[in-house]
């Protein structure tokens, strides 16, 4: 089999390959995410259509057809999810047509949508020395969030994100939401300090709340939690991650930050 097709972002490595077996195609796509190798960054966009049978199953479609392994489109893309929450609670069945008032309430969020473009920046660090991951949680009536950003002294980069819907079938309280999203938050930062611990130095981890309430029961030693078994348990599995990452030799900390410069907020409410 003749290899070939390549494409780098490093002219010197261009240069050194075979016109013939080099790629025409400058922006090719890399495990779904389009790279533009020359600018050495991934083009985001959203496009999604509104023409043709709008139902449960066609909504689902085109959430779906937006590839989001890294949690980009999270506060993009909230509005759509909850509307196709508020299907279920409607109780459609999958192909059954949308009322008009429903469907003019998908084509606006559609056009929102559509057309978004933005570009990120491959490198996420310059720096081989020492880098802190900082993740933010937070909660509200419709979402769980969390995002993790690397920091050195040279960079502060958008790493991952993860979102949850909350529960539709059951109401629970929102500082009970607020510990499940430090919990998601604290899985988030040990995976990610997992992946990169092989080629990036990761000195010190921090995990940032705007609920007291969670960095209280957090803080208080599991023999005096007076609390339920739903809080116990996500209390129990935050301070395993916090162990798993000193085992690496990473500093850990958790504290509070106003919701004002809570990153993660943007991703818990429909604007």
């Amino acid at each position: 089999m003749n290899l070939r097709c390549f494409v780098s972002n490093t002219k010197e490595i261009t240069d050194s390959i075979s016109p013939s077996d080099r790629s025409s195609n400058l922006c090719p796509r890399v495990l779904g995410i389009q790279w533009h190798s020359v600018a050495d960054n991934f083009k985001l966009d959203v496009n999604m259509d509104t023409t043709g049978f709008i139902s449960k199953r066609t909504i689902a479609q085109q959430i779906a057809s937006i590839y989001d392994p890294l949690g980009w489109f999270i506060p993009l893309m909230i509005k759509a999810k909850h509307f196709q929450q508020l299907l279920w609670k409607e109780h459609y069945e999958w192909d059954e047509t949308l009322c008009e008032t429903h469907k003019q309430q998908w084509i606006s969020i559609v056009n929102e949508l559509s057309g978004f473009e933005k570009s990120v920046s491959r490198c996420i660090t310059r720096s081989t020395v020492s880098n802190t991951l900082v993740t933010y949680c937070d909660a509200s009536s419709l979402a769980m969030t969390v995002c993790t950003y690397l920091t050195s002294e040279e960079d502060f980069n958008f790493l991952m994100g993860k979102s949850k819907l909350t529960d539709i079938r059951r109401l629970t309280t929102i500082p009970k939401m607020e510990m499940n999203a430090v919990t998601i938050g604290a899985r988030l930062t040990l995976n990610v300090s997992l992946s990169l611990k092989s080629s990036i130095s990761i000195s010190k981890v921090i995990i940032l709340t705007d609920s007291e309430v969670a960095l209280k029961w957090l803080k208080c030693s599991q023999q005096r939690q007076t609390t339920g078994l739903y809080i116990k348990n996500r209390v129990r599995e935050v301070h395993k991650v916090f162990r798993l990452l000193e085992d690496m030799d990473v500093e850990v900390f958790f504290g509070y930050i106003d919701t004002r410069w809570n990153p993660a907020d943007v991703g818990t409410r429909v604007h």
